[in-house]
């Protein structure tokens, strides 16, 4: 069976992981996500990143990557990674690692654990200073419209780091966070009203709450099976019903 992977990231990802599957000669008994580091690095400063430790066996053939060119690797092997922040930049850097822990079982067979994880790292510039709070605006926004949310930081200059967000209330919105940018980004689902608790990485909390009012104009057809077409544009929606009309009329000569 072939499964088709769209995100390109998720591709590369797939790949390492079949790679490093061929290096160590086996099929992996697990696939695991482990939960994100977040560090905040000057320009010019270093910062080791560990492999997780072992809890069965020994970890081997870890892979390291990034994709930001202001990230330098000093070294980097099985045990963890040296990096360097060559240059200022803004949002966060995402070093990936995939790492394979190889251990023999109770049936003295060789299994191996892939594990993956991401190290977010943000750029601490010169002028910028600790987060010591954080808030946001309530928004309003129409449905099926994107927008960026963005943050009233204290000091205004400082960076944000994002670690965690959670739906509070309500199901009339969906929060992603662009953990590459650090954006806050909304879309409207149906009208009603959804709170958001969103963590920084130094443990601030904001809540955000985010409205999406009715739309304006709101039509209702019926398709060729009798199900209702909804449609937030009354124009659109009178051009379906015509549509409509003229399939039955010509379907009736």
């Amino acid at each position: 069976m072939k499964i088709k992977i769209n995100n390109v990231k998720a591709r590369l990802r797939m790949l390492v992981v079949a790679a490093i599957m061929l290096m160590v000669g086996q099929t992996a008994s697990a696939y695991v996500t482990l939960s994100p580091e977040q560090y905040t690095v000057g320009v010019g400063e270093t910062k080791y990143l560990s492999v997780p430790s072992s809890s069965r066996g020994y970890i081997g053939k870890a892979v390291w990557a990034c994709s930001n060119s202001a990230i330098s690797f000093l070294q980097k092997d099985n045990s963890g990674a040296q990096i360097k922040v060559t240059r200022s930049f803004s949002g966060v850097a995402i070093v990936e690692l995939v790492c394979v822990e190889t251990y023999t079982d109770i049936n003295g067979r060789t299994q191996a654990i892939t594990y993956y994880k991401e190290f977010r790292i943000s750029c601490a510039s010169s002028g910028s200073g600790s987060l010591t709070s954080i808030s946001f605006n309530d928004v309003e926004v129409e449905i099926g419209t994107v927008v960026e949310v963005t943050p009233t930081l204290r000091p205004y200059n400082a960076t944000v780091v994002y670690h965690r967000y959670s739906k509070t209330s309500g199901d009339s919105a969906q929060l992603w966070i662009e953990w590459s940018s650090s954006k806050v980004m909304v879309r409207g689902i149906r009208p009603g009203t959804s709170k958001f608790e969103i963590e920084t990485a130094n443990g601030k909390t904001a809540t955000l709450e985010v409205t999406v009012p009715r739309p304006k104009g709101v039509a209702f057809v019926k398709d060729g099976n009798g199900d209702n077409i909804y449609d937030t544009n009354l124009q659109n929606a009178v051009s379906t019903m015509e549509n409509l009309v003229n399939e039955t009329l010509q379907r009736k000569k």
